[in-house]
């Protein structure tokens, strides 16, 4: 890509792997992209990808391998991994949302869910990710939670009704 900053790449990676996924160095310039710009998690999301779409071969083993490597926090980073910030992680995710990167969104989401699900604004994208997956039964877990937080909430009743047509 003929681009001098990598961040303006990316758009074009996404659009290169949307419009021919098959094309093994879209995939390996996009995860390169996000590895240069210290975006790992999203660099293992899109690997990830990848393979579901039937990526294989040395490349992925080694972008697979650097990011393994790259992710291992140094002795310093090791509280941060092990109680990560809720809030940080429910920014990274509602900005790939709204970025339409829904399988990084999901990926936040459901973390920063996870270790605080009182976190209300995430309630609604992370319900519309999980539906956009087919994940129905995950879906149903997920808004019988929510529901037992807020019992009230008739937002997620009526995401409960939808679930219950399909």
């Amino acid at each position: 890509v003929g681009i001098v900053k990598v961040e303006e790449a990316l758009p074009f990676f996404k659009k290169a792997i949307e419009v021919n996924p098959n094309i093994t160095q879209f995939w390996i310039s996009y995860i390169n992209a996000l590895i240069s710009l210290d975006r790992f998690e999203d660099g293992q999301a899109v690997l990830l990808r990848a393979k579901e779409a039937g990526a294989k071969g040395d490349a992925f083993d080694t972008l697979e391998q650097r990011l393994s490597a790259l992710s291992i926090p140094s002795d310093g980073d090791a509280l941060t991994l092990a109680a990560p910030n809720p809030e940080e992680l429910v920014q990274r995710g509602l900005k790939r949302f709204e970025e339409k990167d829904n399988v990084s969104a999901l990926i936040y989401l459901e973390k920063a869910y996870n270790l605080n699900p009182h976190i209300k604004k995430i309630w609604n994208p992370l319900i519309n990710l999980k539906l956009k997956t087919s994940d129905f039964k995950g879906t149903a877990l997920l808004l019988r939670r929510m529901i037992n937080i807020e019992p009230k909430n008739q937002n997620l009743k009526k995401h409960q009704k939808k679930l219950k047509i399909r």
